[in-house]
């Protein structure tokens, strides 16, 4: 039945009876009963504007990515440039939803201390363990998402220029990033991130339009001293000036925001010629504009406004905690209901508050900034256990605010149940590309070769691809059963 859980002892890997070179998969003496197989595999992660995505998971992908776009660059320009060459930029995440590396069963293992292989029907829709325990690999298997890509893209993308003098900038704070918490991967960064829009039919409301919260958040409680930020990004040609884009760039201050990245500014082949090229997005923000001769005092005002909201430090009422923070995005200043009009907030990722201190009644993180309350974020109440190990900050003082929230049901253990025994079985083949076959009791199953087809352009970067099941593959000699 749909709603039967299956213990994970069902669970067989029969990934040995594939043959990889002619893609058939024929298991001899395979058990009286009825069994599900599983083919897992990935495929490179296609977008549908110019091509493949590097794999944000992989240190290795990143490794050849610069030895392919940065180090050629490095080496024709002269010293004045090289000067001049200040920091690499990471842009928007746009890359979809990724969900594997060739390492991720290694890390998986080495983050959460058990083996995926036998979970991964879970993937597919399957039930195992008990109520909660797929509930519970499937956030083990988003977490292991969201640190691989912290860690082994925007972590290591900061140690790799700053190893060659220059600073890391990534817009790692979304908008699209939905698969990690935005600002563990904006504090791997030494410029922090967000953007802001003009008003357009393509983000016509505040919230769509301001997104630099998520990343100011990640500065304050990283010590991130400057919020960069895509600044003007819009679709209305030649209707932008400065009387109207100062209100959106005041908002953005409000949320955090530091120092201006103009989108944008584009080089034009001729000097003289009004307008001249353009891109298709943003506020048209160069020397061909007929209004550009009279920006120098917005320019100043921006400038001057940057520069003092990026010395000292921020000071904020309220700590936000959002547990594991997937799919976790602000964007602009909003505070929820709990906290009240009038005061403002960072949110803090585990990894830091594992780390605070109580000091004179208040929470203090690692960076110095200080905090009256604590408030369990209503965005997403879960994951409470991590905090047990803290009774410095369960046992604050009382002017410290918890809010109720609901934790995981289930317990942490992966050990298979005792129960009754199961008519069904689950078979599990991991390989190269993805099949689903239902068959009944065989002494022989055989599945003739064939390739499943090409992912949509739009929906399946190298080395990543969801996990997913090909129906109506049928098995030789054999006929799905009507359920189960």
């Amino acid at each position: 039945a749909s709603n039967e859980y299956l213990p994970v002892s069902a669970v067989r890997n029969v990934s040995r009876f594939l043959n990889r070179e002619t893609d058939e998969f024929v298991w001899p003496d395979s058990p009286a009963g009825t069994w599900r197989i599983f083919r897992f595999g990935y495929v490179p992660k296609v977008f549908g504007w110019m091509g493949c995505y590097i794999d944000h998971m992989s240190k290795a992908a990143f490794d050849e990515h610069w030895k392919r776009v940065v180090v050629p660059l490095l080496g024709v320009l002269d010293e004045g440039e090289r000067r001049a060459l200040k920091a690499v930029q990471c842009d928007s995440w746009e890359a979809g939803t990724i969900s594997w590396t060739d390492t991720f069963a290694e890390e998986f293992k080495r983050l959460h201390d058990y083996d995926l292989t036998p979970w991964l029907p879970v993937k597919a829709g399957v039930k195992l363990g008990v109520s909660g325990l797929s509930g519970r690999f499937r956030r083990d298997y988003n977490e292991t998402v969201s640190t691989l890509i912290a860690e082994n893209h925007y972590a290591y993308q900061k140690e790799v220029a700053n190893r060659y003098g220059l600073l890391s900038i990534a817009e790692a704070a979304g908008p699209h990033q939905r698969q990690g918490d935005v600002r563990r991967m904006q504090g791997r960064c030494d410029v922090a991130m967000g953007e802001f829009w003009m008003p357009s039919p393509h983000r016509p409301t505040p919230p769509q339009r301001f997104m630099v919260r998520d990343a100011a958040s990640a500065a304050h409680v990283y010590g991130i001293r400057e919020v960069l930020a895509e600044a003007f990004t819009g679709r209305t040609h030649w209707t932008n000036y400065p009387e109207i884009m100062k209100p959106c760039a005041d908002r953005s201050f409000c949320d955090g925001f530091t120092r201006t990245c103009f989108h944008g500014t584009y080089i034009s082949p001729s000097l003289t010629d009004r307008p001249g090229d353009v891109y298709a997005w943003g506020t048209h923000y160069n020397p061909q504009n007929t209004w550009f001769e009279q920006s120098k005092a917005f320019n100043l005002y921006l400038s001057r406004c940057g520069w003092m909201l990026s010395q000292g430090r921020a000071s904020m009422d309220c700590l936000l905690y959002a547990g594991d923070a997937i799919n976790v995005f602000v964007g602009m200043k909003r505070p929820s209901d709990g906290l009240g009009t009038g005061y403002d907030y960072d949110i803090c990722p585990t990894e830091l508050l594992l780390r605070a201190r109580v000091e004179d009644g208040e929470i203090v993180l690692p960076s110095g900034i200080r905090y009256k309350v604590l408030k369990f974020c209503d965005i997403n109440p879960k994951r409470n256990n991590n905090l047990q190990s803290k009774p410095s900050i369960i046992n604050c003082p009382p002017r410290q605010m918890f809010c109720p929230w609901t934790p995981l049901a289930g317990s942490t253990s992966t050990t298979p149940l005792s129960t009754p025994p199961y008519t069904a079985r689950i078979c599990l083949c991991i390989t190269t590309s993805k099949v689903l076959s239902t068959t009944p009791k065989s002494s022989s199953i055989h599945i003739p070769s064939k390739r499943p087809p090409y992912p949509n352009r739009h929906t399946a970067t190298p080395s990543t691809a969801s996990m997913a099941s090909i129906t109506n593959l049928k098995a030789t000699r054999l006929h799905p059963p009507s359920s189960g």
